[in-house]
């Protein structure tokens, strides 16, 4: 089952959502939208909207759209694990080859493990690869793989209007979806996704899609519109 993923960068944000806790299941992602495609939110905020979710759903948390900063993202990968996520999401703002996002990979997985935590491992990255200069989706996969991730995740670098099916049509990432099952590795899609792809989407069966820009009522920092919030988990609604 495709589960939808929304993304919050406020405590009121949170509070918009209440309603919808104890429906369709969903996963609850904090970041900054304005502090690029994965911005790492600030402590104090992601400490409050932990606490209003209280485990009612499971919690991701963006750590950034990093480099080749294997020490860093361990560091943010430790500070997050006091919230106790259910996915922590590297950002891997990398060229080639796979080995230096396998390298940044393995900081926060060996974090992971020494905390013995549940938390699953996610390798972000873009589907706008080309244009980016950054991995592809097969170079993502090899680096899940090799990195101990548990899952990819193929996002929009640039944020100007564009949708992840502008870079790859919904035949490609079928493929990709397919090799990334084959790896053992669940995957996840967004990019400026909104209702109108939720169907093609869920044909081709990814593991979750990322929604942020289309929740609001303008820009992807704007604050979340209820029912727009309702429009799009409606489309889950009886698959």
């Amino acid at each position: 089952m495709t589960v939808p993923l929304l993304s919050v960068q406020s405590v009121s944000e949170v509070a918009l959502l209440q309603p919808f806790f104890g429906g369709l299941p969903f996963i609850l992602d904090v970041k900054d939208p304005e502090a690029g495609t994965l911005g790492a939110p600030r402590p104090h905020v992601l400490a409050g909207i932990a606490a209003r979710v209280g485990g009612r759903c499971p919690l991701s948390i963006a750590l950034g759209d990093l480099g080749y900063q294997p020490g860093t993202a361990a560091l943010a990968a430790q500070a997050a694990l006091t919230y106790k996520p259910s996915y922590l999401k590297v950002g891997l703002n990398l060229p080639g080859p796979a080995r230096m996002a396998t390298e940044v990979l393995a900081a926060v997985q060996e974090v992971l493990t020494e905390q013995g935590a549940e938390t699953l491992l996610v390798a972000a990255g873009y589907g706008d690869y080309r244009r980016q200069g950054t991995l592809s989706p097969s170079g993502m996969i090899e680096a899940a793989v090799a990195g101990g991730a548990t899952i990819v995740l193929l996002d929009t670098f640039s944020k100007q209007g564009e949708t992840l099916f502008d870079h790859l049509p919904p035949s490609e990432l079928a493929q990709v979806i397919s090799e990334a099952h084959a790896a053992g590795l669940g995957i996840g899609l967004a990019g400026a996704l909104g209702p109108s792809e939720v169907p093609a989407l869920l044909e081709i069966e990814p593991d979750f899609l990322g929604f942020r820009g289309c929740l609001t009522c303008g820009h992807r920092s704007d604050t979340l519109d209820p029912q727009r919030v309702r429009a799009l988990l409606h489309c889950f609604d009886g698959r």
